[in-house]
């Protein structure tokens, strides 16, 4: 999470049951402690959903 506009990225959710939910995701990223930047390029996520 960022509070910065410092780079942009995609979230997509590929399921949703109602239950769990899951997708891929990429993004910039940048390090202010060392001034580096990381891409990455085929994030994944699967999560259940609280009810």
């Amino acid at each position: 999470m960022s509070t910065f506009n410092i780079g942009s990225g995609t979230l997509e959710v590929t399921s949703d049951n109602g239950t769990i939910v899951e997708g891929t995701f990429s993004f910039e990223g940048f390090n202010v402690q060392d001034q580096t930047t990381k891409v990455i390029t085929n994030g994944s996520f699967k999560a259940t959903i609280d009810q």
